[in-house]
């Protein structure tokens, strides 16, 4: 703490929490990739995973100038702060409910080597039993 230059507790504490909202919101600049390359059929989806993408960079973008903005008390960081969380909402939010309603509860669900895990009713075979998954180098040989 001391490193900071003597930074209060409590802004220590907001940024902090604002570095979680930052790593959570990258994931979602990430996530979208996966899902896009296992949703072949679906244009629609595929249009909101690119969308959705994009919006998260900006968030992620707006979520380290609100890190930065506060610890060097500028004026600016209260509206870079509520952009960032928009952002982070506007992106989250359709992809969550989609997911939650498609039964794709987790973001390694898509990854295929789970489903393979699937399929032989190993790991996380509860429920997850349709997944669909792009083929892999290894299903093709």
């Amino acid at each position: 703490m001391l490193f900071i230059g003597g930074v209060e507790k409590r802004i220590i504490t907001l940024t902090f929490i604002a570095g979680l909202a930052y790593m959570l919101t990258f994931i979602y600049c990430v996530a979208p990739i996966a899902k896009y390359t296992t949703s072949q059929d679906d244009p629609f989806w595929n249009g909101m995973y690119v969308m959705t993408q994009q919006v998260s960079w900006w968030g992620a973008a707006a979520w380290a100038m609100f890190i930065f903005a506060v610890l060097k008390k500028k004026s600016w960081a209260i509206p870079i702060g509520i952009f960032a969380g928009t952002m982070f909402m506007l992106a989250g939010y359709p992809l969550g409910l989609h997911n939650a309603l498609a039964g794709d509860l987790s973001a390694t669900a898509v990854h295929p080597q789970n489903a393979r895990n699937v399929e032989r009713g190993g790991v996380n075979s509860g429920g997850w039993r349709n997944i669909r998954y792009a083929p892999s180098i290894g299903d093709v040989l």
